[in-house]
């Protein structure tokens, strides 16, 4: 990340790459979480259900 400028140099020592998700479907607390967010923002206004959006199948 240094080598790209994405870390300012001051930061280099103590930044810690946040962990990144394993490849799978997300749960439904972390649905509902993304749900609440994306609402509070105001990018949706009704609730979408996680049993009709989250299909696990579809992975490879």
């Amino acid at each position: 990340m240094s080598e790209q400028k994405l870390v300012p140099p001051p930061l280099l020592e103590t930044y810690k790459v946040p962990p990144f998700p394993d490849q799978g479907v997300p749960t439904e607390a972390e649905w509902m979480d993304a749900l609440a967010w994306a609402k509070e923002k105001g990018m949706l206004t009704t609730d979408i259900s996680y049993a009709d959006s989250v299909n696990g199948s579809l992975l490879p």
